[in-house]
């Protein structure tokens, strides 16, 4: 499962800088994004998770545009339906594939 759209060949080191630099923020933010989406799936309520999966989906998306990204699109539009479409379950999935994708970064910030 490639998730990571291959650029880093093309990077250069500010690149790299930046993307280590956005990978710190990413990391320091989850915690509160994630738990914010947790909240909406406890609370079956609709507009937190619009707005939570929206701020989760901006992060993600500097990092993949992958099937995560498209996930996280999927709920958002379900959510602007008044939907809440994602379980605790898919969730943690989710946050296991964005997992593996941060490894294949990492594994290019250290050639």
């Amino acid at each position: 499962m490639d998730n990571f759209n291959d650029t880093s060949d093309d990077l250069d080191i500010e690149d790299l800088e930046i993307m280590e630099d956005l990978i710190l923020v990413f990391n320091q933010t989850k915690p509160s994004m994630v738990s914010a989406i947790k909240e909406a799936i406890v609370k079956k309520d609709s507009n937190l998770m619009k707005n939570s999966i929206h701020s989760f989906k901006g992060a993600v998306c500097n990092f993949t545009m992958g099937p995560i990204t498209k996930k996280l699109h999927h709920v958002e539009e379900d959510a602007e339906k008044g939907l809440i479409s994602l379980t605790q379950s898919e969730l943690d999935n989710l946050l296991m594939e964005l997992d593996i994708v941060f490894s294949k970064i990492e594994s290019k910030l250290k050639q």
